[in-house]
């Protein structure tokens, strides 16, 4: 009941902006369920996270300003946005991320309606091409975890090498897939990020500061995560790859993550503080 007069409220002061985002999060849930054939494994994560974002920026929303720069910002971004089609490379998911933000900016003002790019930036340049960007960024991270995992391997004199991502061991060598490079966890990581930012920290500088770490914690803890499936097949051979072992591994990177994401938190500044008037 609480959650519905807060949109009530929302809606009456800002129907435009409440619609526009609609609009915006319904278009992505749309075409995720269309590009994933149905599947909501790896978009809701990322959906939730739009949502938790703007329901973050609009309960500390304050009526903005009236300034020059709110009436001319944002009109330039509507009216100029279809210039993206003379790139060499035209998106009509940019324009209406432009055009979309441009009215969020002219209705919730520049405060606002500008940390709104972020969850619209999800909506119309992230979600859509999410396993595209998933295949990008999968390689540097399996890559870097695997140099890590073997050089960490050989400072105790472990007989392991890697080639890329191979990891040798002996005459046997692991190939280390997308599976293995926390990029499948990597959605439900940023919510969870993102729902630990908010608790521990009052600025939003520090909030962003620590948000920044995910992915080098993700790193870490998905190297170490290698070490030991790499540990486990010198021990039971081949067992090491069976589906107990990889879904037990997949929670303890996740909670492992999670653990360490905390940690890191509360070596800010602010941490203690923010706790205190929270409670």
């Amino acid at each position: 009941m609480f959650y519905m007069r807060k949109i009530t409220r929302w809606f009456r002061s800002y129907p435009i902006a409440v619609i526009a985002f609609a609009c915006a999060w319904i278009v992505a849930g749309f075409r995720a369920y269309q590009l994933t054939a149905g599947s909501w494994e790896r978009p809701l994560p990322l959906l939730l996270l739009v949502l938790v974002m703007t329901w973050h920026i609009w309960a500390e929303h304050h009526e903005p300003k009236k300034s020059g720069m709110l009436k001319i910002l944002p009109w330039t971004m509507l009216l100029g946005a279809p210039i993206v089609f003379l790139l060499p490379l035209p998106s009509v998911d940019t324009v209406l991320f432009i055009q979309f933000w441009a009215i969020l900016i002219f209705t919730l003002g520049l405060r606002s309606g500008g940390m709104m790019g972020v969850p619209i930036f999800l909506c119309f340049l992230v979600i859509p091409y999410q396993e595209q960007i998933a295949l990008f960024i999968s390689y540097p991270l399996r890559l870097i975890s695997t140099v890590l995992s073997v050089k960490s391997l050989q400072i105790f004199g472990v007989d392991v090498n890697y080639e890329f991502t191979t990891v040798t061991i002996g005459e046997a060598a692991i190939a280390i897939t997308d599976a293995c490079s926390g990029i499948t966890q990597l959605e439900v990581l940023l919510l969870l990020g993102y729902l630990v930012v908010l608790r521990q920290h009052q600025s939003g500088l520090m909030r962003s500061l620590h948000y920044c770490c995910m992915l080098p914690v993700i790193i870490i803890t998905n190297s170490f995560r290698l070490i030991l499936t790499i540990i486990l097949f010198m021990f039971i051979g081949n067992s090491a790859f069976d589906d107990f072992w990889h879904k037990t591994l997949g929670y303890f990177l996740i909670v492992g993550v999670m653990l360490l994401f905390w940690w890191i938190g509360t070596l800010f500044p602010e941490n203690g503080a923010g706790n205190e008037d929270r409670d």
